[in-house]
């Protein structure tokens, strides 16, 4: 099930530059001032508007509201999260990477008054221009560099005083009972404030008033809606939209976002009938946008809390629910979730009211209650086209609390998880070019920078309705066959797959079916390791022994009168601590063994001045068979993660770069690989010189260009765990939690979902997703606790390590094919040493 390739351009399950732009035709000079001009185009369609159901720029186009949600400036320390990973700009550069249009980013009233920075909030070191500036500074300074990269702000009074949410009484409404600083008029007066200091900003796009409107206690009276209550959510929100557009046009125009009560949640038609809130409020119509929050353990009509209870009280309150006739959005099937919807907010969509904003929603990936809920609400975004802001891209921490993030599709070290499978839901929510997004020129410039470290080669775009996408599977069931620390995505066994064996060429397994590993078991005579320490104990044949011990998880067996004494330590920690003197035993460590598909064999050729002159008139010559030509805009780095995202989308073995002309490249078939290899070997194409990036070389005499071929190939790579005793790295910041597992298990998953390392306490494991430098760095002393690094060793022969290019620089195709030669001549002499579990028993070794 592969794409069908088109002259010119590549299907991909992810959004992707247009074939043609006029970066590629500018001068070096031109080329590096286009992201400039095409920022400042991107900031003339601003300010926006509401017309129907959508927002629009000043020419009339849509502008969606695809974007996400960056909390701190509400929260205890009153700065956003993440500066203590990464610098301020890299992450905005991360979120337009992403493709997101837009950012809703809360602060608190508190935050205006605070002089100081929480200690510990920033790193300085990565964030100096940072040092010594106000909580209100930063906030600006965030706001600045998100418009500096294409992202537009949607700023968001999100609580009174700076806590995580915070209880009722302090940030359930938009003042602060018995206060005489966090009065109503105080809130307003904080609008009129934040508006004027973001005069000249014209990316800020809306105000969104207030976040979740709720009581102030359990048994207390609520806020209302129209109704004349003393806490009419109505009256105040009309008070401020007035105030804020009364200041116009000397504070610009923008967008005023009003949401509905959180408790109870009611449908929409309650903010439209009988009157609309824009003719109450004596407002512009093309002002006001309307805006609700949705999650899995919330659902119409009151707040229940039943979806963070035990079991017992669960079973209580949900009868009791089912009296009054209500379920959490969590407990719902599709047909019932979008009829709620419908009655919730859809109608408004269908009948072309007003622009709504689902402003929060999001999900832990690995909560078997929240997790489908996410997939069905993808599926009534993705239906209904609506605007959306996902919560949160924070991981991590929470400000001022121990309790980790678990809704952030981040990494620890706050680097885009391209494997998560919320990350590539939203993905596809995503507007195309256009509608919010920056021009082609500025979004590769943004790409280019935060280019993803992990490709997703999912052989055909998911769609949310398909039964077998990934979002309606678990992670376990269908993960991604890539992983940071390895070299490459996994490829199938040359000898499976009811194939014919075949070195040549990898081949990349669907999504849901990774390859299992092989082993090579290594013989210690004479020795054993924790000895009495015996985790299981196994008898039978050989083979029998390393089918228990591999299926168990272990790292490694002792063979002594005919029985296997499993331990449960890592395959290394046991071989440093294995100790000579047991003359009737035999110690077999287990070495796990992974086929990766890597770009190894990448070498630089010239071409006939013939086949030259065929490609620049748009021609083909006579062996172009195979051959699939892009033009791409933006810096090499963009059109190679391309080309590579490409080859594992698409089915594409290798690719073709020219130095001369970084926008060209061409994709490679199966076939135009060997038939390159066949014309190499022939000599038809001499062997020129290792080109420097972005170097054009031409032999005048001859009249050639120098080109880059990057060809896939085998890799047998082995992968172990590196154990760290008494340490933790980022504690309490889990992407995932195993409870009783063995390390085998562990090591397992972090090849099928990407992890990095994990931590062990007791017989439960606690993952990271941070990179591996990243992870060191953060170590810190944990008592009963051991972390564990997945370390990746590619067993390459000498002569492949003689041959490849220093610093992956192209080589000459001599040594490239050298190098391919070595690998797969390592590959067919190594195979049938691998023993193979499964009910085919061992193979060798």
């Amino acid at each position: 099930r592969r794409c069908t390739p088109l002259k010119g351009q590549i299907r991909s399950p992810d959004p992707l530059p247009p074939r043609a732009s006029t970066l590629s035709r500018l001068t070096p000079a031109q080329r590096q001032s286009a992201p400039m001009d095409a920022l400042e185009a991107w900031r003339a369609q601003f300010p926006v508007r509401a017309r129907g159901r959508h927002v629009v720029n000043r020419h009339g186009e849509r502008f969606k509201l695809a974007g996400v949600n960056w909390y701190g400036a509400s929260d205890a320390y009153h700065v956003v999260g993440g500066l203590t990973m990464q610098p301020l700009e890299g992450i905005c550069r991360m979120v337009a990477a992403m493709g997101f249009t837009v950012v809703r980013l809360p602060f608190s009233s508190e935050m205006l008054r605070d002089p100081e920075v929480h200690a510990g909030a920033i790193d300085y070191n990565l964030n100096p221009g940072l040092c010594g500036r106000t909580p209100l500074d930063i906030y600006l300074r965030v706001v600045d560099s998100l418009g500096a990269v294409g992202v537009a702000v949607v700023v968001n009074n999100h609580t009174t005083m700076g806590a995580w949410s915070g209880g009722p009484g302090e940030n359930g409404l938009w003042f602060l009972e018995d206060s005489d600083v966090y009065t109503e008029d105080g809130w307003i007066g904080d609008w009129l404030r934040m508006a004027s200091l973001l005069e000249g900003r014209p990316h800020v796009v809306g105000y969104d008033l207030r976040n979740e409107v709720r009581p102030t206690g359990i048994l207390s009276q609520g806020p209302g809606w129209g109704q004349g209550e003393t806490l009419d959510w109505c009256v105040a929100a009309g008070e401020c939209a007035r105030a804020l557009v009364s200041q116009e046009p000397t504070l610009g125009q923008r967008l005023i976002i009003v949401e509905r009560l959180a408790w109870p949640q009611e449908s929409l038609q309650s903010m439209l009938a009988p009157t609309p809130p824009w003719e109450l409020w004596g407002v512009p119509r093309d002002r006001l946008v309307l805006a609700l929050h949705m999650y899995a353990w919330s659902g119409p009509g009151s707040w229940s809390p039943k979806a963070f209870t035990g079991h017992l009280a669960y079973a209580f309150l949900h009868a009791t629910d089912l009296v009054f006739a209500r379920s959490l959005y969590g407990e719902m099937d599709q047909p019932t979730l979008e009829k709620q919807m419908d009655a919730e907010f859809g109608f408004v969509l269908d009948q072309d009211i007003c622009p709504v904003w689902l402003s929060e929603f999001g999900a832990d990936a690995h909560s078997e209650h929240e997790r489908p809920w996410f997939d069905k609400m993808c599926q009534y975004l993705h239906k209904k086209d609506v605007d959306f802001a996902y919560w949160p891209l924070n991981v991590g921490l929470k400000p001022g609390s121990n309790e980790g993030e678990p809704y952030g599709f981040l990494t620890n070290d706050w680097q885009p998880r391209w494997t998560d499978a919320r990350l590539r839901a939203l993905r596809r929510l995503l507007p195309s070019q256009g509608q919010g997004r920056p021009p082609p020129s500025l979004a590769m410039a943004m790409a280019s920078v935060a280019a993803p470290r992990e490709l997703s080669p999912s052989a055909v775009p998911p769609r949310h309705d398909d039964p077998e996408s990934d979002l309606a599977s678990s992670p376990a069931r269908s993960p991604p066959p890539w992983c940071a620390p390895l070299p490459g995505p996994l490829a199938t066994w040359p000898d499976e797959g009811g194939e014919p064996s075949d070195v040549q060429l990898p081949r990349l397994p669907r999504l849901s079916r990774l390859p299992r590993p092989r082993y090579l078991w290594k013989q210690r005579p004479g020795q054993d390791a924790d000895p009495g320490r015996n985790a299981s104990v196994a008898f039978g044949d050989l083979d029998n022994m390393k089918q228990h011990c591999v299926e168990g998880g272990f790292g490694g067996f002792a063979v002594h009168g005919g029985m296997a004494y499993m331990r449960s330590a890592s395959s290394e920690e046991l071989a440093s601590r294995l100790r000579a003197g047991f003359g009737q035993t035999v110690f077999y460590l287990a070495e796990e063994v992974r086929l990766c598909a890597v770009w190894n064999a990448s070498f630089s050729a010239e071409a006939s001045a013939a086949d030259e002159q065929a490609q620049d008139e748009g021609g083909e010559s006579a062996e172009d068979a195979g051959f699939h030509s892009v033009e791409l805009s933006g810096a090499a780095d963009s059109v190679r993660e391309f080309c590579q995202r490409s080859c594992l989308n698409c089915g594409f073995y290798g690719y073709e770069l020219r130095p001369d002309r970084p926008s060209c490249a061409r994709l490679l078939s199966r076939h135009a690989v060997s038939a390159l290899r066949v014309k190499w070997r022939q000599r038809l194409w001499l062997p020129g010189p290792a080109p420097r990036p972005g170097e054009r070389q031409r032999d005048a005499g001859q009249g050639r260009a120098v080109r880059e071929y990057y060809i896939l190939e085998h890799a047998l790579v082995s992968i172990g765990l590196e154990a760290l005793p008494g340490m933790d790295a980022f504690p309490g910041c889990n992407a995932r939690v195993l409870r009783g597992a063995s390390l085998g298990q562990c090591k397992d998953l972090c090849v099928k979902e990407g992890y990095t390392g994990f931590a062990m306490c007791g017989s439960d494991a606690y993952f990271r997703t941070a990179a591996a430098p990243s992870l060191r760095a953060r170590l810190e002393p944990t008592p009963d606790c051991t972390f564990y690094l997945l370390v990746c060793q590619e067993l390459c022969p000498p002569e492949a390590r003689a041959a490849e290019g220093g610093g992956g620089r192209p080589t000459t195709i001599a040594e490239g094919l050298a190098r391919s030669d070595a690998l797969r001549a390592h590959l067919a002499r190594l195979l049938p040493q691998l023993w193979r579990p499964g009910p085919h028993g061992g193979g060798g070794g």
